[in-house]
């Protein structure tokens, strides 16, 4: 009796033949169908209060801009058998140098300056000139810049294509207008972008880096020093836009 009420109303609501999928994408179907509601699903809006405001949340997905997923998008990730997993890419700006001078300076260890990225599918995808996704190695030689750390972040059902649809809404809270290196940066995309992927965001390491660095008054002198002359950032703010 139980089966047959689900198997009904997934019938009636979608026209899938339910006999065949197996009970884990019958599962997760279920599940998607309880987290986006009707025909199209649309991404909460930006808040006007930006860079303070947290993500909005549709039950357990946190996320941030516009968008507009078709229920084929939303299958595709509800039948998706084998997880992805997802890795986030640190680079040092400093080299090393922040490291060995932050606890006299500053008072406390400071690990780096980190500019971070999100890499699933293969590809590298980052916050510069915009939103920007590379094949993995191909990414590294574009920012120059050696990694010092490759973190497991989990695994995800997310499609491809269904990412991609999510990141497209971005373009406007992630655009090259919006680019600042210390208060809109690459962390805050990598965080977004792992929240909508694995459900959790980065360490606050990476994304209150610069408000830890402010507690210092010397910590400030060096943000503004970095931020004029760090020819790194420079580099990573003039990738080009889109997959090459």
């Amino acid at each position: 009796m139980f089966t047959y009420s689900i198997s009904t109303c997934l019938f009636k609501k979608c026209h899938i033949p339910l006999l065949l999928m197996n009970f884990k994408s019958i599962v997760r179907f279920c599940l998607l169908n309880y987290i986006f509601i009707g025909n199209i699903v649309a991404f909460p809006s930006v808040p006007k209060n930006l860079h303070t405001a947290q993500p909005k949340r549709v039950h357990t997905v946190e996320v941030r801009g516009n968008s507009y997923l078709s229920r084929a998008a939303i299958m595709t990730a509800a039948t998706q058998e084998k997880p992805y997993q997802v890795y986030m890419k640190a680079y040092d700006l400093s080299r090393g140098i922040a490291a060995q001078i932050s606890p006299t300076l500053l008072g406390f260890q400071l690990e780096g300056l980190w500019h971070t990225s999100i890499v699933i599918y293969g590809n590298e995808y980052l916050f510069g000139s915009g939103i920007s996704y590379y094949p993995e190695k191909q990414c590294e030689s574009i920012t120059a810049l050696p990694v010092s750390r490759r973190i497991y972040l989990g695994d995800t059902y997310v499609t491809p294509e269904v990412f991609h649809s999510y990141i497209d809404s971005l373009k406007e809270t992630f655009s090259p207008e919006s680019y600042n290196l210390l208060r809109w940066n690459c962390n805050h995309f990598t965080n977004a972008a792992a929240e909508f992927l694995t459900g959790k965001g980065i360490d606050d390491e990476y994304v209150h880096m610069v408000e830890r660095i402010e507690q210092s008054p010397q910590g400030k002198i060096l943000l503004s020093f970095i931020q004029q002359v760090t020819p790194e950032a420079t580099n990573i703010l003039q990738v080009p836009t889109g997959k090459q």
